[in-house]
Order: C-alpha cells, then sequence, then structure tokens
C-alpha cells in the first residue's frame, strides 16, 4: 500500500521529540518533489500559526522552539487511526479467508 504524504511526514516526524526543521523533513529520501511543496506548505503554516493575533492555518506541525517543529497531537491520533485501519482491514480479509473456508468444509460435509 502507497502511503500518503501525511503518514511518511507523520511517521519520520514522530522519531523526532526534540523536533526538526523544514530542511530536515524535506531531505526525507522517499518524498517526491511534489510532497516536499505539499510538507513546505504546513512547516509555513506551523510557523505563521506561531503568531496568536493572525487566524491558524490548518498545518500537521506546530512549533516547538525556536523554528523547530513538533508533529502536533491531532496528526498523532490521525496516525493512530490510519493504524487501526489497516489492522482492521487486514483481520477483515482474514476473517473472509476463513469464512469461505467454512462454508466450503461445510458444503464438502453435507454431500458426503
Amino acid at each position: 500500500m502507497n502511503k500518503s504524504t501525511y503518514i511518511k511526514a507523520i511517521e519520520w516526524g514522530r522519531t523526532k521529540s526534540s523536533g526538526f526543521t523544514e530542511d530536515e523533513i524535506l531531505g526525507i529520501s522517499e518524498i517526491t518533489s511534489a510532497e516536499q511543496k505539499i510538507i513546505s506548505r504546513h512547516c509555513r503554516n506551523a510557523l505563521w500559526n506561531e503568531n496568536k493575533e493572525r487566524p491558524p492555518k490548518n498545518s500537521m506541525f506546530t512549533v516547538l522552539n525556536s523554528n523547530r517543529l513538533i508533529v502536533t497531537l491531532e496528526s498523532e491520533f490521525n496516525y493512530i487511526n490510519f493504524l487501526e485501519l489497516n489492522h482492521a482491514r487486514k483481520n477483515a480479509k482474514y476473517a473472509f479467508i476463513l469464512s469461505v473456508i467454512a462454508i466450503v468444509v461445510s458444503a464438502i460435509g453435507y454431500f458426503l
């Protein structure tokens, strides 16, 4: 499954407890130039949001200190929901396979 830009950025950002700069996160090897633009916009929005006198802009990051960014709590929860959804999908596929096998065994038992 291809991971979205947001998931890639959140996964990387979660590992940086002391925060990160825009240049550091844009250096992720697995992101494309189009994804870099999206992440850069979120970084700029986080810095914009630091000034409380302006209306906030949407960002998956927030400023920790001196222009170092961290992943927001909302992004953390979205990431947890993503992991839970993936786990549920895998379990659903496995349950479907087991139910098909049970039906086949039941049908064979019926005709024997």
